[in-house]
């Protein structure tokens, strides 16, 4: 991982525009996070700026998506370990019987 902070890195990486803090962005980023392998609560609010990771996964499951919850062990930025959520992506919604939550 970059010595550099997340918001460092979204920066870099997004001709420098800031995350957006909406609920449906921080679903977005997750799912698209998932897609590509296991998150755990501490890399979704590191790496992909999704504050309250568990509500977010939440609102995925209610859309359709098959999500798993296995519990590891995480360090945090400052090295100390933490059990948290691992969250496995195993079947992702049609997007066509997606129910349209607004929150």
């Amino acid at each position: 991982m970059s010595d550099a902070t997340p918001t460092a890195q979204h920066l870099a990486e997004h001709d420098g525009q800031l995350p957006d803090p909406s609920a449906e962005a921080q679903r977005q980023r997750l799912l698209v996070a998932l897609r590509q392998g296991p998150v755990t609560t501490l890399q979704a609010r590191r790496l992909h700026d999704v504050l309250h990771p568990a509500a977010r996964v939440q609102e995925l499951r209610e859309r359709g998506n098959r999500i798993i919850t296995c519990w590891v062990t995480d360090n945090t930025s400052e090295g100390r370990p933490h059990r948290v959520a691992k969250y496995v992506l195993t079947t992702e919604a049609s997007p066509h019987l997606i129910p349209r939550l607004d929150r």
